[in-house]
């Protein structure tokens, strides 16, 4: 019994100095955003924040070491000063290495690039026509990015209207990678690096899907005749596993600076929420994926760092419940029926189709055959053109999942050989 004393009060005593990690992790997280602002995630930014948590630590250990107290108190008092010493760097460490991946704290983290406010201010830089297709706003653009130009139908190219005698004509189908997000300048996009040798029609749309493609290749293979016709696949968030038809006038997205909320979710078991304005999307969100909302004092103090947020959303997942695993095993991705609509469409008016893969960032396939096997049913009949020479080097940096300027002009020269060995120009 007596042996047991000391190991039971060093387990409470380790307990006990969570909290007081955690309250100095808070404490000091102002300085620690600071300095990662303006040095980066690197030795030096930590190497700072050690040095200053381990004074802390050390000066609450000797406070408490010299008071007057029993020898029990004093004894309990050095059980939790080493282990603040210990879990605080731990903490501090985490939380910048977290913060320098781009997320959000009080988010969970497929939703941590979100932000909290009071009032979602919807800035309407995207508008649906009637149709349901998802375009940008020229006049936003013109006013808060003027050096980004938008044409007459909606998108970032060259007037639809420009035929380009001599050229061949590209209509081009995809997502954010099309539109450039991420390259600096937008048009250092792989889709630019080819407009001078092509006339392309960038239909390329934030937050568009298989669902838009086909939209915009009903509407606009007709108008454009292009001679060939390329869809880029996101090997993302492009492979669906329900489908949510486009609604007029109704974004994919509600935007306000910085971040988007979809106007869909699939809530798991083949239920589908539609949001039609931003607020009931935002307090949606808010309610099932953020800690900022919710009454208990305990999840609150959670959610002022990476490090608690994520913990919590480790421990208790707010995605599929449960009840809804058997009905997951038995889905198949419905992408490629899109796919073979777009095609025979394509062919229908004489425009040869052209199937383009962009891997994600963090699966990357080095061979084909790696590809099909992770997307055994997706591409069926088709022969999708992927690089296979892409490495995570080629992304934006943290948790952005784009291409950096080194990827869009690696996967821009992928293209071009693709077209070069594929077609013929016009004479």
């Amino acid at each position: 019994m007596l042996q047991g004393k000391p190991i039971a009060g060093k387990i409470v005593s380790f307990l006990l100095s969570i909290p007081l990690c955690y309250a100095l992790l808070v404490l000091c997280k102002p300085l620690l955003m600071i300095l990662q602002h303006d040095w980066g995630f690197g030795l030096a930014t930590i190497a700072v924040i050690v040095i200053v948590l381990l004074l802390l630590s050390a000066i609450v250990g000797f406070a408490i070491y010299r008071t007057h107290t029993t020898s029990s108190i004093k004894q309990m008092a050095l059980n939790i000063y080493w282990p603040t010493i210990l879990l605080t760097p731990t903490m501090a460490f985490a939380e910048a290495y977290l913060h320098s991946t781009g997320h959000n704290e009080g988010f969970e983290t497929m939703y941590s690039y979100m932000r909290y406010t009071e009032h979602f201010e919807e800035n309407h830089q995207y508008f649906a026509d009637s149709i349901g297709i998802t375009k940008a706003n020229a006049k936003y653009y013109k006013t808060h990015h003027p050096e980004v130009y938008i044409n007459n139908e909606g998108f970032r190219s060259r007037e639809f209207t420009d035929t380009c005698a001599g050229q061949q004509r590209l209509l081009m189908l995809g997502d954010s990678f099309l539109w450039g997000l991420a390259a600096e300048p937008q048009s250092a996009c792989f889709a630019d690096l080819l407009d001078a040798e092509y006339c392309i029609y960038n239909t390329g749309i934030i937050g568009a899907a298989p669902n838009q493609y086909e939209a915009i290749a009903t509407t606009y293979i007709p108008q454009l005749k292009p001679h060939i016709t390329c869809l880029f696949l996101f090997a993302g968030n492009d492979i669906l596993f329900f489908d949510a038809p486009l609604r007029p006038f109704v974004p994919n997205n509600f935007w306000t600076e910085g971040m988007g909320l979809s106007s869909v979710i699939n809530e798991g078991c083949g239920e589908i929420r539609y949001f039609d304005t931003a607020d009931t999307a935002y307090s949606y969100f808010l309610n099932r994926f953020s800690l900022h909302t919710r009454k208990s004092w305990f999840l609150k103090a959670l959610s002022f760092t990476h490090v608690g947020t994520y913990l919590y959303f480790l421990i208790k997942s707010p995605n599929t419940p449960p009840s809804c695993d058997e009905y997951n095993k038995n889905l198949k991705p419905i992408t490629l029926h899109y796919l073979q609509r777009i095609k025979a469409l394509a062919e229908q008016h004489h425009s040869k189709f052209l199937l383009f893969v962009i891997p994600e960032k963090n699966a990357i396939p080095t061979t084909l055959d790696e590809l099909y096997d992770r997307y055994p049913c997706e591409f069926d009949g088709f022969k999708p053109y992927l690089p296979l020479n892409l490495t995570t080097s080629d992304y934006a940096l943290g948790g952005d999942m784009h291409f950096n300027n080194e990827g869009h002009a690696k996967y821009a020269s992928f293209v071009k050989e693709v077209l070069e060995a594929e077609t013929q120009y016009i004479k």
